[in-house]
């Protein structure tokens, strides 16, 4: 894998890329407190050096982040 990203949305939403990079060894984190707390969807695209590339459809998360008083 050449190119790795790493994309999310709320199940009515557009996508917004959470991170992308070259050589990327598949780890990504993510700051769950930077959206509304609601249901995603997340993805994984990978690219080769042929630009073939995979998509990987995760399953629905739940974000629910708690606000301290």
């Amino acid at each position: 894998v050449n190119f790795i990203k790493a994309i999310t949305r709320l199940l009515t939403g557009d996508w917004v890329t959470l991170e992308e990079s070259e050589n990327n060894d598949g780890i990504f984190t993510w700051d769950t407190k930077t959206v509304a707390n609601g249901e995603y969807e997340l993805r994984v695209i990978a690219t080769d050096d042929n630009l073939l590339t995979s998509t990987d459809y995760i399953s629905t998360i739940l974000i629910n982040n708690i606000v301290e008083p």
